[in-house]
């Protein structure tokens, strides 16, 4: 049994891959297919995929879309089916509803980026499918879904659930509200609203009626420019009941938060203005209902330290394996004198690679506040330095200098207490 293959095929590579398709003993399970043929050239999908798929991810390569026509697919164990950048042709709606029905244990559907020919909405009715994910479609979508439970959305126009009396966790990111049936029984709902103050009482009336959807919800996430937009329109508000009676817990944070290299240019009055106060009004308004529900307002400067803690620990995890790579290959030569000048250059390369990565790791934890440092980041750090001017030693009097320069010990603020 073949559990996985992931491979890259371009139109004149097609025929070698099926070649080694039909040598490969066993059944395959899943394929991640990356694509780049001609616009015009239908990709035979049907030759590549075995009865035997559970799980296929079809991506085009770049800015190059796959063509496909449904419903030539005929894959009964699919549970789980990816799509990015594919071009889906037909002639008739009953043949696009077909396409996705055709998966009769297909359990979890993704589109991002997916076009269609011959019809005007993706129309995916499926009794099954229990998760969906929707991203950058422009064509609009009609849902008829009875067991779907987790619906994903982002930057998709004309989202139209006919039917979804299960679904219980919604993420949803978008410049315009959701209009939701009104029998959903949400309980997880992260709504982000890419608005502005000066969008107008208007959308606000509309992020309104939306929330007034969520009656249900137990963990609301919201984003804080929805929240400012809302403050600026409390007569809106004013007079409700807040319509959250079952709230466990209400997270405020931010859509977007200003790249490190765009700091230098915001003036402190511009950083002031990016900062959110909730209003007495929103706060009563999402929270009068549910006294006993948690609150969190997550700051720009939170969300800045996660994402540079999260960058320098998968520095780090690299960091490690070159380190690991390095010493199991070169170190035994080196203290016996026995690598050639033209290896001994190459190591020398790969060693400024990891200095490289050290400084990268450094500059992204000194940026860090001490309440978000973390005690084995900053251990891992510490350890991987000491290793490497261990390593530098064994190359004194080469082209090192720099490196020695740059491998410094961590300063005060990121150095692991006891």
């Amino acid at each position: 049994m073949i559990l996985s293959i992931k491979f890259s095929l371009f139109l004149t590579l097609e025929r070698q891959f099926k070649q080694v398709l039909c040598h490969l003993d066993g059944d395959i399970l899943g394929l991640h297919c990356v694509v780049s043929i001609c616009h015009q050239t239908e990709f035979p999908l049907s030759l590549f995929c075995p009865q035997s798929l559970k799980h296929l991810a079809l991506y085009g390569w770049i800015r190059d879309y796959v063509n496909v026509t449904p419903p030539t697919w005929e894959l009964q164990a699919l549970t789980t089916l990816n799509l990015h950048r594919v071009t889906l042709n037909d002639d008739s709606t009953d043949k696009c509803v077909g396409f996705f029905s055709n998966f009769t244990n297909l359990k979890n559907l993704t589109l991002r980026d997916c076009r269609l020919v011959g019809v005007n909405s993706f129309n995916i009715c499926h009794p099954g499918l229990s998760s969906l994910t929707l991203e950058d479609l422009w064509n609009g979508v009609n849902a008829d879904t009875p067991q779907l439970k987790n619906l994903a959305v982002k930057y998709c126009s004309g989202i139209r659930l006919i039917s979804a009396p299960k679904l219980s966790s919604l993420k949803y990111k978008d410049s315009h509200p959701l209009d939701l049936p009104a029998d959903l029984l949400l309980e997880k709902v992260d709504i982000c609203i890419s608005c502005g103050s000066s969008e107008g009482e208007a959308t606000a009336r509309k992020i309104v009626c939306m929330l007034q959807q969520l009656r249900s919800v137990q963990f609301l996430t919201l984003n804080s420019e929805l929240i400012k937009l809302l403050s600026s329109s409390i007569e809106i508000i004013a007079h409700q009941p807040s319509p959250f009676a079952n709230l466990k817990s209400l997270k405020i944070y931010p859509a977007y938060t200003p790249d490190e290299f765009m700091q230098p240019r915001l003036s402190k009055k511009k950083l002031m203005q990016s900062k959110v106060t909730m209003s007495t009004e929103v706060r009563n308004y999402l929270l009068n209902s549910s006294p006993g529900a948690t609150f969190t307002m997550v700051s720009h400067e939170e969300i800045r330290a996660v994402k540079n803690v999260t960058s320098a620990r998968n520095l780090m995890t690299e960091l490690q394996d070159k380190l690991k790579k390095f010493t199991e290959t070169n170190m035994t030569n080196i203290e016996q004198d026995k690598a050639p000048m033209a290896t001994v250059h190459q190591q020398i390369e790969d060693l400024k690679g990891i200095v490289s990565m050290l400084t990268s790791i450094t500059t992204l934890l000194e940026k860090v506040p001490a309440s978000h440092q973390q005690y084995k980041l900053l251990a891992a750090l510490s350890g991987a330095l000491a290793e490497v001017k261990t390593i530098l030693k064994k190359y004194e009097g080469l082209d090192l200098d720099q490196c020695d320069k740059k491998v410094h010990e961590p300063a005060t603020s990121l150095q692991p207490s006891s």
